[in-house]
């Protein structure tokens, strides 16, 4: 596995949230935040709400993952522990980007529990599997999360 820093994480997050709005103009609505203008009202609803799901979606996954780094037990303990940090990690990075997004598209971003429940497309874990099968369980999630991405990423190249 290629070791990545931080920083170039971050980077690769944002060019990957990135190409989920195009830009027509920004303006600044003093709020804190930039708005961004896109063709229509209808079109950043649209998007805001395609992003809420992948926020709520990527919430979910990132308690999942905080969840098995807490309880992972067994042989592989040390080695899954550290990657379940560094995913969850990561993840709370995603989270952030997609919910600034949601709100420089002018719109607000879920933020409670009960909000990203209604929002999820994830199933909670409540079990405690053993290891291999924590992985398993993130890997699934991990893939419904880069499908969820990858069809908010078609749907604004055919506008």
């Amino acid at each position: 596995m290629v070791k990545t820093s931080v920083k170039q994480r971050r980077e690769i997050n944002s060019k990957r949230y990135t190409e989920v709005i195009i830009i027509m103009s920004v303006q600044n609505k003093g709020n804190g935040y930039e708005t961004l203008t896109l063709e229509s009202e209808k079109n950043r609803k649209e998007i805001a709400e395609g992003l809420s799901h992948l926020l709520a979606d990527s919430y979910m996954v990132y308690l999942k993952t905080h969840n098995y780094h807490w309880n992972v037990t067994g042989e592989l303990f040390h080695p899954l522990h550290e990657q379940f940090e560094q995913q969850y990690t990561e993840l709370a990075e995603a989270i952030d980007e997609i919910a600034e997004r949601i709100r420089a598209l002018g719109h607000k971003s879920p933020g409670s529990f009960s909000e990203f429940s209604t929002l999820t497309s994830i199933k909670e874990d409540t079990e405690k599997p053993k290891a291999l099968e924590m992985v398993r369980r993130l890997a699934i999630a991990m893939n419904r999360l880069s499908e969820q991405h990858e069809r908010l990423s078609l749907r604004r190249k055919s506008r």
